[in-house]
């Protein structure tokens, strides 16, 4: 088993200390080839340097991030940190984050993971109260549901196409073809929807100064998120009462039927907390499997 401690010597410290970035890409080099499957050594590299290389924060309208300097970024921002250079060059050339995480999943497998990320916050936008009055067709709840069903849509026009192919080759190919263009797609469209909000952020900036300071803001959103972190942790727990009452071992979309049909049997009424969507629990129970699968593994 890979050594796991970060906190041991590993020799790349003092080469890091003495910022001595040639000499630690070699060192980084000859790591690889000596011990390939121990990439804890690189996992501890990887949060030195992300802790040495300055970060400044960027922004634009209501859009905001924090990211690491790069090594063509305007020379006055890296005034008097110059010899941090070879370490943000590191992290730009990505090495190092290749081989903690190995080769890059196939597009298929990319998708899926995006689309289970996907699904489960629009299931809980669908759950959630909405944050605004009219039409349910353009509420939240609206544009949600529409999404689920667009990418519905994507699976009956994949399972469709794999009809049409003659070999089981063939048939991969046309899922990666999908899955890589979904990828795409989704990521295009994205951005096209922040690229349209572009017009409205003034007025929404204008808006959030005269109504908000940035700490009432700051506070606003640690208030919504604990609210929204306390909602998720009072439905696990009821599940977890609910499906203790389950005897026998099911599928995870039977288990997650097992535990809404079973949910007010448990609890007092006004005190028992609102269920999930089956999609949610789903989502959750497959979670738990995952972590707990990792776990027996190491």
């Amino acid at each position: 088993m890979a050594e796991t401690n970060s906190s041991r010597p590993w020799g790349w410290e003092p080469l890091l200390e003495a910022r001595r970035w040639d000499d630690l890409e070699d060192w980084c080099t000859q790591w690889q080839i000596n011990h390939p499957d121990d990439t804890a050594p690189f996992r501890a590299l990887l949060t030195a340097l992300r802790e040495v290389v300055p970060t400044i924060v960027e922004e634009n309208g209501m859009e905001s991030r924090e990211r690491h300097l790069r090594c063509d970024d305007d020379p006055k921002r890296w005034d008097g940190r110059e010899e941090l250079k070879g370490a943000a060059k590191m992290l730009e050339i990505g090495e190092l984050e290749a081989a903690i995480k190995g080769a890059p999943p196939v597009a298929s497998e990319a998708w899926r993971r995006n689309r289970e990320i996907i699904e489960t916050d629009l299931h809980e936008c669908i759950d959630a109260e909405e944050v605004t009055q009219g039409a349910e067709e353009l509420s939240r709840r609206g544009h949600a549901r529409e999404a689920l069903d667009l990418l519905r849509y994507i699976d009956f026009t994949t399972s469709f196409l794999r009809g049409e192919m003659d070999s089981e080759e063939d048939r991969d190919w046309m899922n990666e073809a999908i899955a890589e263009v979904a990828n795409l797609a989704f990521e295009a469209g994205r951005h096209t929807q922040v690229a349209w909000g572009k017009e409205f952020e003034e007025l929404a900036a204008i808006r959030a100064k005269q109504t908000h300071t940035l700490a009432h803001k700051n506070e606003g959103r640690r208030t919504y998120n604990a609210e929204r972190t306390a909602k998720k942790n009072a439905w696990i727990k009821h599940a977890e009462l609910v499906e203790a009452s389950l005897s026998r071992d099911v599928t995870g979309s039977a288990r997650a039927e097992y535990i809404l049909k079973n949910w007010r049997k448990i609890g007092v009424e006004g005190q028992r907390p609102a269920p999930p969507s089956k999609k949610t629990l789903e989502n959750w129970i497959s979670e738990r499997k995952k972590k707990k699968a990792s776990r027996t593994r190491s």
